[in-house]
């Protein structure tokens, strides 16, 4: 009786527990935390750090801050209403406004400089690449084929031959960018353009984590996948049976977004394999940007805009509560799994922004991978390492920043 009464026990216990991990994230809607009226056409948003996030107007010449905690925004002034924004770190950040100009801040938006002009009008942009600290190589793109090579000294308009208006543009290292253009990838290697892919369907979105692995999604839910560089794509089922058009595509890590029509929102925990539908506000308008903050582990918060001053809020990792347990101190995990074949994920844990380096390196002291080499955050990160190309053995990963440096050891066990 004990027996199969603790094994009925246990399959329960089981049971409530895949049923509770299945329940999906309900997404929860602000759009009436933002200062601004209705017909005010939301632009771009950013999530830099766990407890900040910030939208911009395309219609006022605004920027909207907020301390998530405080369920409050406050206004930043821009010179002119805003296409795209990026932050730099601490109170620097660049703004590319909807009458082609570009602009940067020093100040937290205190006060703007004029940085150049595109020519046409700015479609999108993307800075990721930091070699040294403050220096940073970025990109923009526009209309009638024009992109813009953004780094600390001004901007450098680059004609690329092509008639083509680009709609979005990504660039995780410098000369590595690919940009879509209706139903076609380009890609620019920093000296010549080249058409690199054609669908049949009109593209809305493009985002590359590295120079191999990157994401496309368009017209009629289509979404495809790239682990070459963008030479051949494999096209993904989307799980919408409606077929609404995606627009935005955002990975970090294992996981993923893709924003839509009618607030449809699709995610994916396995690094674009399979995609779920996360969320579906019927009474929202079409969503058209979203980003997540939380490192490679993904756990937000994240922000999705859309028409109609639509703001969407992933809540599971935003509080109050969670607020008062700020990142206090520096950590590096344990990698996981351990032993592994061939890919494992190193966790580490940042208590003050500022340069962050982690490497791996063999038994010999060799350094074998440059897994982070950029400014961060304060936060949790989480990064993937692949030793594909490494023989079996003992290695080493070390983190350090300004303040701190630790070692841990991890086995490749073919």
């Amino acid at each position: 009786m004990n027996k199969y009464f603790y094994l009925f026990s246990t399959l329960l216990i089981l049971i409530l527990n895949c049923k509770i991990q299945a329940q999906p994230t309900i997404w929860e809607n602000i759009s009436n935390q933002i200062p601004c009226d209705s017909t005010n056409n939301l632009s771009d948003v950013y999530v830099p750090i766990r407890w900040e996030g910030f939208i911009s107007s395309m219609t006022k010449p605004e920027i909207y801050r907020s301390d998530f905690s405080t369920e409050t925004w406050e206004i930043i002034k821009t010179p002119s209403p805003v296409i795209a924004f990026y932050l730099l770190g601490y109170d620097r950040g660049i703004m590319c406004g909807v009458d082609s100009t570009v602009y940067k801040t020093t100040d937290g938006g205190e006060n703007w400089t004029f940085f150049g002009s595109l020519g046409k009008s700015i479609k999108d942009m993307d800075i990721r690449y930091f070699p040294i600290f403050p220096g940073y190589t970025g990109y923009i793109c526009g209309n009638n084929g024009v992109i813009g090579s953004l780094e600390d000294t001004g901007l450098v308009v680059i004609s690329s031959g092509i008639s083509t208006n680009f709609s979005d543009i990504t660039s995780p290292l410098q000369d590595k960018v690919w940009l879509t253009g209706d139903s076609v990838i380009y890609f620019y290697n920093g000296d010549t353009f080249f058409e690199q892919h054609a669908f049949e369907v009109k593209l809305n979105a493009i985002y590359f984590t590295g120079e191999l692995d990157g994401w496309v999604v368009g017209d009629y839910g289509y979404i495809a996948f790239t682990t070459d560089g963008g030479n051949q794509w494999i096209q993904k089922q989307s799980p919408d049976t409606l077929k609404r058009n995606l627009n935005d595509v955002y990975v970090i890590g294992r996981y993923g977004w893709i924003v839509g029509d009618d607030g449809l929102i699709l995610f994916t925990y396995d690094s674009g394999t399979t995609w779920a539908i996360k969320n579906y506000w019927s009474d929202s308008g079409n969503l058209k940007r979203i980003h997540c903050a939380g490192g490679n582990s993904g756990n937000g918060p994240a922000l999705a805009i859309g028409e109609n001053k639509t703001v969407l809020i992933d809540p599971t990792v935003v509080s109050v509560e969670n607020k008062s347990k700020a990142i206090d101190f520096f950590h590096l995990y344990q990698n996981y799994p351990n032993p592994f074949n061939p890919i494992t994920y190193i966790g580490f844990q940042i208590a003050e922004p500022g340069f962050v380096s982690l490497k791996v390196y063999d038994i010999l002291g060799k350094e074998v991978a440059k897994l982070v080499g950029e400014e961060k955050y304060a936060g949790n990160y989480e990064v993937e390492f692949n030793a594909l190309d490494l023989p079996s053995g003992i290695y080493f990963y070390r983190l350090k920043s300004e303040n701190f440096i630790k070692t841990k050891k991890m086995i490749l066990l073919r």
